[in-house]
């Protein structure tokens, strides 16, 4: 598992370029899905009655690039379950998206920027800095 204390893109940590570290997929189940991730399918599973969705936001753990990868019954997504297709996991419920490998980038992008924004909302006005200081 992707320890918190490592860099997320979903949560808009940008991570170095990816020479030199190891790749890795870690599988979860639908319990383990993020709100507001964006998920690709990327296959059937062998019984016909799931779906492999991975994340598009990679994460770095320690030495490894981590991909994630979900199990999900395909009667839960509500649109088409090809290969390629996107979806936004959002309040318990998959919105199919109109989207390629193109047009997902700025999606992408516009998440990890919104991301970065909430975190540094949270950090104290001027950290480092007590309040007789100008």
């Amino acid at each position: 598992m992707v320890s918190r204390t490592q860099l997320d893109e979903f949560d808009g940590d940008i991570l170095p370029p990816p020479t030199s570290f190891r790749a890795d997929i870690e599988r979860y189940g639908e319990d383990d899905l993020r709100d507001g991730d964006l998920l690709v399918v990327h296959d059937h599973l062998a019984d016909g009655t799931e779906a492999s969705l991975v994340s598009v936001f990679g994460a770095l753990d320690h030495d490894r690039l981590v991909t994630r990868a979900y199990a999900v019954a395909l009667d839960r997504l509500t649109g088409p379950t090809d290969p390629g297709q996107y979806y936004r996991f959002q309040g318990g419920a998959f919105e199919a998206l109109d989207l390629d490998e193109v047009s997902i980038g700025p999606a992408r992008q516009r998440h990890m920027a919104r991301a970065r924004a909430r975190r540094m909302a949270r950090l104290p006005e001027n950290p480092g800095r007590s309040a007789d200081q100008p």
